[in-house]
């Protein structure tokens, strides 16, 4: 099965946040990866926390799936979340 992860997708400036500009963005890859590259599943990771990202991607229609993976920075502890889309 072909599947494909997005990644760091940062909408700039605060002005322009909230106008849905990532949904849009994630939309565009999404058919874009199913038509030319035959893609047929799009997930991505994202930070416990970063709730503006989060809820892009489930208003994006992609879903929480278990996941056990955290990372450390600067001796603190995050739990990155990972989501999944059939496309």
């Amino acid at each position: 099965m072909n599947s494909a992860r997005l990644a760091h997708l940062i909408i700039g400036e605060n002005s322009s946040r909230g106008k849905g500009l990532g949904q849009k963005l994630i939309s565009a890859l999404n058919q874009l990866g199913k038509s030319t590259l035959n893609i047929q599943i799009m997930d991505l990771y994202v930070l416990e926390g970063n709730d503006v990202a989060i809820n892009c991607y489930l208003k994006s229609g992609f879903q929480f799936i278990p996941n056990d993976f955290t990372i450390s920075f600067q001796n603190q502890q995050y739990q990155v979340l990972k989501m999944t889309k059939s496309l």
